[in-house]
């Protein structure tokens, strides 16, 4: 293979935090076995770097860490700083570990080489095989040096990073371009627009209803949790982690709303509880009171919460398993299906069971799915104003439910 045959795909990412590490400081992982196609080839990986690596039909990442001083953290900075390192700012090498320089107003930028076919394939994608490696050295140098410092991942990374193309000599095919990381986890930044009055109303509601302990907004909350944790913190252990704690509450929550507005005594709801496991309550008593298919083998949603979900919990918090982008992913999603399946569920016994209803999905809710009949109209207005608080009816019943289990 020529030099002219080798491509080298080029990245500067920005990390999240400030990483105590000297300028110029590099390291390099050899991904064996990938890459046959690549033939054998040596070359020099960046231009400071006087030694040569071989490469044989294996990927090799290249991972080397610059220091910017910058007046704060913004994103004009940051870009700023990516901008430096594109533009191959001077190479200051340290090897003196007695002391680290203070990284207080500092941004860590990391240029990520690796070699690449001319032609990518689908499952060969050279930023992932980079920040893979990145993210194994993340977790070497905080296991090993005892850093308190966040993981990081391409959900902490700032959204836009740079990269070029060039070949086993040095010689630039493409030159620097900006590219997305598929977020907007901008530095300050928020997704949504201000509240307006009316959703500041909402929200004394809501911290009401939290207060009272309605499970229904202890499950949104939970939501929120695992969705903080996927699309801003880039945790995805801890996503799949909260989805779990999210979907339980709502499993449960949807059992005992059920069995509170069907009328069961605290006796016999303590009773149906003190199974303590999920799934047989799963596949018995909810399929019994919402009707539907529960089954954890046959029904798409409740089978892929019990697999990405359930199951990558599991090793998460007894083996110390860390969970890859593509299982937090599936696990937010098996969230939102079991999330759909519950409430289509709910809303298919409306007539039967308009308190819980109205607590999971309130007013605008039901109005917005087209159920706000005439009987629900006539329910709200009469009836529902004659029985007081249902969320306090609820959490007493179930306090004393709770009181009796073993």
């Amino acid at each position: 293979m020529t030099p002219d045959e080798l491509h080298l795909r080029v990245f500067l990412v920005a990390l999240p935090h400030a990483l105590p590490i000297h300028t110029g400081a590099t390291t390099s992982f050899v991904l064996p076995g990938d890459s046959p196609n690549l033939g054998s080839f040596t070359t020099r990986i960046t231009a400071d770097i006087e030694d040569t690596i071989s490469i044989d039909g294996d990927y090799l990442v290249s991972l080397k860490f610059r220091q910017f001083d910058t007046s704060s953290n913004s994103d004009a900075q940051i870009h700023k700083s990516l901008a430096a390192a594109a533009n191959e700012i001077h190479y200051l090498p340290s090897r003196d570990d007695s002391h680290l320089p203070n990284l207080e107003g500092h941004v860590t930028v990391v240029e990520m080489v690796t070699n690449s076919l001319e032609k990518i394939e689908e499952d060969d994608d050279p930023f992932d095989r980079c920040l893979d490696c990145l993210i194994d050295f993340y977790r070497g140098i905080r296991a090993t040096r005892n850093l308190r410092i966040p993981a990081v991942s391409r959900h902490t990374l700032w959204p836009f990073a740079f990269t070029l193309l060039k070949d086993g000599s040095g010689e630039i095919i493409e030159d620097w371009q900006l590219m997305s990381l598929g977020h907007a986890n901008l530095s300050g930044a928020s997704a949504s627009p201000p509240a307006s009055f009316e959703q500041l109303q909402n929200v004394h509601v809501g911290i009401s209803r939290l207060r009272d302990g309605d499970p229904w907004m202890l499950y949104a909350e939970r939501k929120i949790d695992a969705e903080q944790a996927f699309f801003v913190n880039g945790d995805y252990s801890a996503t799949v982690v909260n989805s779990a704690i999210a979907c339980e509450v709502l499993l449960l929550t949807a059992l005992t709303t059920g069995l509170w507005e069907s009328g069961t005594t605290p006796q016999e709801a303590a009773d149906i509880l003190s199974v303590r496991e999920i799934g047989p309550l799963i596949s018995g008593d909810l399929a019994r009171i919402w009707g539907g298919n529960w089954d954890r083998n046959s029904s798409a949603p409740v089978k892929a919460w019990r697999e990405d979900i359930a199951k990558k919990r599991n090793k998460i918090v007894h083996e110390g398993y860390r969970a890859s982008e593509d299982e937090a992913a599936a696990a937010h999603s098996a969230m939102l299906g079991l999330d759909e399946f519950v409430s289509a569920r709910l809303l298919a016994k409306i007539a039967k069971f308009p308190r819980t209803c109205m607590m999971a999905f309130g007013e605008p809710g039901i109005k917005r799915r087209g159920l706000w009949t005439r009987r629900m109209r006539d329910f709200w207005d009469v009836q529902a104003q004659s029985e007081g608080n249902w969320i306090k009816t609820y959490t007493a019943w179930r306090k004393e439910v709770d009181e009796l289990l073993p």
